[in-house]
């Protein structure tokens, strides 16, 4: 939205929308989505100044990925880039700055990024050094009208282009510009001119369909080929009149599907706050609206312009990629700022094709893997299946078992099939071969795989009650894994694979708290864990009493898992993270 001025609706809009046969109706339902971090506030200036981000995602080192921001004040604008935590690296004071967008690998291998100068009038170019992760000046080229959104567009065809509209309370223009690199100027040769009926800011290209997507912002949300060639002729998305955007409709990001998954156009609807999920596809099918809310020490966004989104492995704080989005309140802060929101859960179930590991080898904050593997609706089994002392992740779907003896993502090494898809599935390594292998459970019968493989049990035995919740471990560090059976916070530990009456019962805990078995000192012995939210009290020894140790990791609502992940003969705790 322009700080300038207010845009209106004009009796020419509503006239459009009568005649395109739209009523308005209530606003699409909304997923709460939690921020994950914010961006420092500008140095310079006050109020609502931030605008537009753009990331640039560093293939070599993902998590040295960075967001470029820009500030709208008239006076002190420019250009900020942070890291992935939301810290300031560069103020680049350049004036007026109100849209950003980059490419990488053009012009001769460069990073360019533009943004629309409102002071000059002119679309400003910068180069990103990928070492020092600042921005250099790179020429700019005058446009003859006040800019307000711009984007790039890279032609499978060769050539690199920019987009360009007017700041105007009315009809105004959308140009397009060829751009060229002359020693270490960049400059744009007009190539195409549009216009639009109203006030247009948000845009972006998606190269490989050569598509242009704008967001007018009293109209709605609208697609035109993005080749100079192509004709005027505009495809209609989504409109303010009906159930999903309200005025004005603003910053507007391609979201390309991870590892080749599906693709979607994102755009915000700063009347309600609302950011909403398009197939990026024809017909471009609205399939999902979220909030991005408070989450402990960050607020929430609300009344946004500018959003970006990438769907790469960013590291360890976002796996499953990130979504940044302008949030003009920043509630407590003397600046607008930049709201950091986990893609993951911005796409929720869209992002199914993604599944985030987050595994540390230590009892520190950071993970040391972040990878994904499977589907979201894999079942996790985590084991040894190599013998080689590093615990590695098994996925199952129905009685099908993927095996992954590395922590990357990838194709499984091994398949097979065990079982039935309804049965309990157990891991322990039951021979003492330093191998871990499979079990399942009917009942209280153990059906017990001394390889992973199909076929026949190599051992079946009966303990507990079918009601049981069952645990395993090497209860006696004679590297045989056996079996315990939980009832409230009374275990029943056996020390041999057999019926019969318990070899030990300790009580530990309380009955509600979720338990996790793991050697914690590397001692050879398995012993009891607790998780509370995301606090895990560690007990090193078999017996009730207090925690030996306390420590936190990760979030409430992720998947824990405990494994060897880095061979050193102590267990550590690892996450998957869905949305």
């Amino acid at each position: 939205m322009n700080h300038r001025f207010t845009a209106t609706c004009s009796l020419a809009l509503l006239v459009a929308l009568a005649a395109l046969g739209v009523s308005t109706s209530a606003p699409a339902a909304a997923v709460a989505v939690p921020a994950a971090d914010e961006t420092q506030e500008f140095p310079a200036g006050a109020g609502d100044i931030a605008d537009d981000p753009a990331i640039w995602v560093d293939r070599a080192s993902p998590s040295r990925s960075v967001v470029i921001g820009s500030s709208k004040d008239e006076d002190l604008g420019g250009l900020s880039v942070y890291d992935l935590a939301g810290r300031q690296l560069q103020f680049l004071q350049t004036g007026e700055t109100n849209n950003v967008d980059l490419r990488s690998g053009v012009l001769g291998g460069r990073t360019l990024v533009v943004a629309s100068d409102r002071t000059r009038d002119a679309l400003a170019f910068f180069f990103l050094n990928p070492s020092t992760r600042t921005l250099s000046p790179a020429g700019s080229t005058p446009l003859g009208f006040e800019p307000y959104g711009t984007c790039l567009y890279a032609s499978p065809a060769g050539p690199l282009y920019a987009f360009a509209t007017e700041a105007t309370e009315s009809s105004g223009q959308l140009d397009q510009y060829r751009l060229t690199l002359s020693g270490a100027s960049v400059t744009g040769t007009k190539v195409r001119d549009l216009s639009t009926a109203s006030q247009a800011e948000g845009c972006v290209a998606h190269d490989p369909a050569r598509r242009l997507f704008l967001a007018e912002e009293d109209l709605g949300l609208f697609s035109y080929g993005a080749e100079p060639s192509a004709s005027t002729a505009r495809t209609t998305i989504d409109l303010v009149s009906g159930p999903n955007l309200e005025a004005d409709v603003e910053g507007v990001a391609v979201a390309v599907g991870a590892a080749g998954g599906p693709s979607y156009l994102l755009a915000s609807s700063q009347g309600d706050s609302t950011y909403h999920l398009y197939d990026l596809a024809p017909p471009h099918t609205h399939r999902r609206a979220y909030t991005v809310t408070a989450s402990g020490t960050v607020d929430g966004a609300t009344g946004t312009d500018g959003q970006a989104v990438t769907l790469a492995n960013l590291g360890p704080q976002f796996p499953g990629g990130l979504v940044v989005v302008h949030d003009e309140d920043n509630t407590g802060g003397s600046t607008s700022n930049f709201k950091y929101v986990d893609a993951l859960k911005a796409l929720g179930p869209l992002h199914g094709a993604f599944t985030g590991f987050l595994l540390n080898d230590s009892w520190g904050p950071e993970a040391d893997h972040a990878f994904r593997y499977g589907l979201l609706t894999d079942r996790v089994l985590i084991g040894d299946w190599d013998g080689d002392g590093d615990s590695t992740i098994m996925v199952r779907r129905g009685n099908r078992f993927y095996v992954s003896n590395e922590l990357q993502a990838g194709r499984a090494q091994q398949e097979f099939v065990y079982g039935r898809a309804g049965d309990t599935v157990l891991v322990g390594d039951w021979d003492g071969d330093g191998d871990d292998t499979l079990a399942v459970r009917r009942g209280n019968v153990y059906h017990l795989r001394n390889t992973l493989a199909a076929g026949t049990a190599d051992r079946v035995v009966a303990y507990g009650r079918a009601g049981d919740a069952v645990l395993v471990g090497d209860w006696d560090g004679d590297a045989d894994d056996t079996l315990a059976v939980r009832r409230g916070n009374a275990y029943h530990l056996k020390n041999t694979i057999s019926g019969g009456p318990a070899d030990r019962t300790v009580l530990y805990g309380r009955a509600e708290d979720q338990v996790l078995v793991g050697d914690w000192d590397g001692d050879a012995d398995d012993t009891l864990a607790v998780r509370r939210g995301n606090a895990y009290h560690l007990k090193n020894t078999i017996s009730g009493g207090s925690a030996d140790r306390t420590v936190r990791y990760g979030r409430a609502g992720d998947e824990v898992y405990v494994g060897d992940w880095n061979g050193d003969g102590a267990d550590t705790l690892g996450l998957r993270r869905l949305g």
